[in-house]
């Protein structure tokens, strides 16, 4: 072959191979498409569920498979993105939680994370809960049971599954939760959220644990909360006592295997075993302003599927909420009224009156008359427009001059901590609120120890977000504030702590009463204690002291909380004895708003409305700095304790509030609305009314049936009259003889007296009632729901 022809053939072999190569490359992967070397996945806790104004968890998951990196996760709030540093050296797994406070209406949170290796968003699932409304947790209710007993019509709302894993290891993303039902394996809760659990108790949550055969399992991590030591359990043990409780048991469920055990200190029996058994069926203990029920046999079991009489257990043990009627604290933005108290300082007070009158007046004549007069006088009248700005300026720098003189030139922290502690506990909740005040226009950068979750109030006036970094220490950047202006922060922690207030206290004969105890080491200030319509001050207590109080359980004047312990001048702020008032004043309503006129609830899932003991003292566990800047500081910390008061035995006084209201049996044209109301066409309705279980044996001597065509209605103590047009029957059940009885004309009242109420009640706290409607029945008036109720006063044994 000629070396012509071995070119020639040597050129197609190399085309060839390189057509080959280009078709490999393509088809084979190159180092620019490998997967990224940053992988991660974000889950909301507590099944996304939050509240407006309230935090919300996301654990996230990071993976690092290529070169060491850093990066910094990032997510949406409220007031603006937060954030957190995160360190990825290679091969690294790391589990990191944001939190994150979602706006109204939130449906999808996207967390990000941003190196110089990559750039990684997932979206993430949410759901608000609705403010007022009794939000229920459910930990391992495998089988539904407890959700379709409980459904929607215990509370209004249908509860939901939270897996164990899901509980925050901090109390603020749980705050909004009203109940956990807790059926899961305690074992595998972290330290941190046993601590959670804790201090959501001591806060006013209801916690549920349910025994039988996994009892071991299942109480594992919960320690010292349960209200039963020394717990076995029982095999074939009869539940006779449960559906003397709760009406009749699941179909051939007579026997189960169930968990009992001795009753810890300061717990109480519920429901025994049986009446020749007394260790409990069902228990009880308070911690803080919260409770923890145990049930020993296993409602979540198979067995109790399709309960259909479970509700009325539900009901008897969770309660009304009555700020899904009347708002309660709700009826107060809390950042709004503690702004409001943050604002109260001297140099934020609007000059005298006086003094702008002078000033303008000076102002008017100098750059008028006089100039003129002057200006004519030499001969010089040209001047004016030389004279005229000059006068301007100096007036101008005048008037800063004498602003800076009275506001100040320095820099002021006005600081208000609210610690919510225990009695007897070793942990406190803390809120800092805090208002930068600056005699300039300028820009801030804030720093907080102990990983608080750190936010402003609002975003900048022009709606820029402030970005916040979570961590230890947590900060704050680019703060703008006008000159002489006030920006609000908050900041939440959590802090080892005892309380500072020792509370003894109880409910008798429809009152409230105890005994208050500075027990620290210093004195308190305006001690008080306050409800969601009652407040009372206490007075001053010097260290050691105790003082007695007594007050109403519901207040129907419509005066605050607020007023009834501060009284009703408002708004005075002319010295510094008033300003301190007007904060205080402002804290209550942050606390339990401007009062609804109910009374308290003292049983089930009720410890978002009080009672509190307040104490005030200028001690603060933690303070917001401002970076690089000497600040001028004014600080006052809240000392407030939650409880449930005691019920003795002896008189006792139930008010519709307390009284569980279930409809569980219907005939005709009947629709039942919530569980609780029904709207009657043509038919009968028949209502269980329930007394809580911590009364059970209440031997009655009064008894009043309430009626009304809205849940709001139906738990105020007045007479509607003529809320129903004719055609309405309203009977109750003698339990003794099966026998109804006609309790009035329902036309002319809302309120019946019971006949022989220690016979209608029965020993275990049931009432039945049934309204019929037909006849001239008010089809033609359209239907409507209607509510049932009762208030029941008696002696407990």
């Amino acid at each position: 072959m000629g070396s012509t022809t071995r070119a020639i053939a040597f050129r197609w072999a190399s085309a060839a191979a390189l057509a080959l190569g280009l078709v490999m490359s393509a088809v084979a992967p190159s180092p620019a498409a490998a997967a990224d070397p940053i992988t991660m996945s974000a889950r909301a806790l507590l099944g996304g569920r939050y509240t407006v104004g309230t935090w919300l968890a996301i654990s996230v998951s990071l993976a690092n498979d290529g070169a060491p990196t850093a990066g910094t996760l990032s997510a949406p709030s409220a007031t603006g993105d937060v954030l957190r540093a995160v360190d990825l050296p290679a091969g690294a797994r790391k589990e990191v939680v944001l939190y994150v406070r979602p706006a109204g209406f939130t449906r999808q949170v996207i967390v990000t994370f941003t190196s110089a290796a990559a750039t990684v968003a997932r979206p993430v699932q949410v759901a608000g809960i609705d403010i007022g409304s009794t939000s229920i947790a459910l930990v391992g209710d495998a089988n539904g049971a407890i959700k379709a007993q409980i459904g929607d019509g215990v509370t209004g709302t249908a509860p939901f599954d939270v897996p164990p894993g899901d509980l925050p290891e901090r109390p603020e993303p749980i705050s909004a939760l009203s109940v956990i039902v807790w059926a899961g394996d305690s074992g595998l809760l972290t330290d941190g959220q046993r601590r959670t659990l804790e201090r959501w108790v001591a806060g006013g949550g209801q916690l549920i644990v349910i025994g039988g055969p996994d009892w071991q399992a299942r109480t594992a991590g919960l320690g010292s909360l349960l209200p039963v030591t020394a717990i076995a359990a029982v095999d074939d043990a009869g539940l006779d006592g449960l559906g003397a409780v709760t009406g009749p048991l699941p179909d051939g469920v007579t026997t189960a295997t169930v968990a009992t055990g001795t009753l810890a200190a300061d717990a109480r029996t519920l429901v025994p075993l049986a009446a020749t058994d007394a260790r409990p069926l069902l228990a009880s203990v308070s911690h803080g302003a919260g409770q923890v029920v145990w049930i020993g046999a296993d409602l979540a079991s198979r067995a109790f599927v399709g309960w259909e009489d479970g509700g009325t257990l539900w009901s008897r043990l969770i309660g009304i909420d009555t700020s899904a009627f009347f708002g309660g604290k709700t009826t107060v933005d809390e950042a709004s009224a503690m702004t409001q108290a943050l604002a109260n300082l001297p140099a934020l007070e609007v000059p005298p009156a006086e003094l702008l009158l002078l000033i303008i007046a000076a102002y008017v004549l100098l750059i008028g008359p006089v100039s003129y007069f002057v200006l004519r006088r030499l001969d010089r009248r040209e001047l004016a427009w030389v004279t005229a700005p000059a006068l301007v300026i100096l007036f101008s720098a005048g008037s800063y001059g004498i602003g800076t003189s009275l506001k100040g030139s320095q820099i002021i922290v006005n600081q208000i901590s609210i610690i919510r502690s225990t009695v007897g506990g070793q942990a406190a909740d803390v809120t800092t609120w805090a208002g930068i005040f600056s005699p300039s226009r300028a820009t801030y950068d804030l720093t907080v120890p102990g990983d608080a979750l750190l936010a402003a109030v609002a975003t900048g006036a022009d709606g820029t977000p402030l970005p916040t970094e979570q961590g230890d220490p947590a900060h704050l950047r680019g703060l703008s504030v006008n000159v002489f202006g006030m920006r609000a922060v908050r900041a939440d922690t959590l802090v080892a702590r005892e309380s500072a207030i020792g509370v003894t206290w109880r409910l008798e004969d429809g009152r409230l009463r105890g005994t208050v105890t500075n027990v620290s080491d210093g004195p308190l200030a305006d001690v008080a204690v306050v409800t969601g319509s009652v407040g009372r001050l206490v007075g001053d207590l010097a260290a050691g002291a105790s003082k007695d109080f007594a007050m109403a359980a519901g207040d129907f004047t419509g005066a605050s909380p607020a007023d009834q312990v501060y009284g009703f001048a408002r708004g005075d702020i002319s010295t510094g004895e008033a300003r301190t008032r007007e904060i205080r004043r402002q804290v209550i309503v942050g606390l339990v708003g401007y009062g609804n006129g109910m009374p308290l609830a003292t049983f089930g899932a009720n410890g978002g409305e009080g009672p509190y003991v307040i104490g005030w003292h200028d001690e603060g566990p933690i303070d917001v700095e401002v970076d690089g800047e000497e600040v001028q500081r004014y600080a006052q910390s809240a000392e407030v304790v939650s409880g449930r008061p005691a019920i003795d035995p002896g008189s006792v006084q139930l008010r519709q509030v307390d009284i569980g209201s279930r409809v569980t049996a219907t005939q005709g044209q009947v629709d039942v609305i919530d569980g609780r109301g029904a709207q009657i066409l043509d038919g009968t309705a028949t209502w269980t009314l329930s007394l809580p279980l911590e009364v059970r044996g209440l031997v009655a001597s009064d008894a009043t049936i309430h009626v009304a065509t809205d849940p709001t209605s139906a738990l105020v103590d007045q007479d509607f009259g003529g809320a129903l047009p004719p055609g309405f029957t309203l009977e109750i059940l003698d339990p003794t003889t099966d026998a109804w009885t006609d309790l009035g004309n329902v036309q002319n009242s809302s309120r019946f007296a019971v006949p022989d109420p220690a016979t209608m009640v029965t020993p275990d706290g049931s009432i039945t009632v049934r309204m019929t409607a037909g006849g001239d029945n008010p089809g033609a008036f359209g239907t409507f729901p209607i509510y049932v109720t009762a208030a029941v006063q008696g002696t407990l044994p």
